[in-house]
């Protein structure tokens, strides 16, 4: 990720911030930061379960799982 998005950043979550997240012991999960409807931000990415991309509210949860952050430059 850092090849093609830089370093990871450390300021304040921004919507279009791309999320490296894991569940267990190592990342292996890619999520996007987006404007949630209701207010607030949500989490865009593929859910295995569900077997389709979704967006919901970026809750305290699912920030926890978040390791690092990249901010396209563009």
């Amino acid at each position: 990720m850092q090849l093609n998005l830089g370093n990871p950043v450390i300021d304040e979550i921004h919507v279009g911030d791309v999320c490296l997240m894991k569940f267990t012991n190592q990342p292996h999960h890619i999520a996007l930061i987006g404007d949630y409807v209701h207010g607030g931000f949500s989490l865009i990415h593929a859910d295995g379960n569900e077997r389709k991309v979704v967006e919901h509210r970026l809750d305290k949860v699912w920030e926890s799982r978040i390791i690092e952050r990249y901010r396209s430059a563009v």
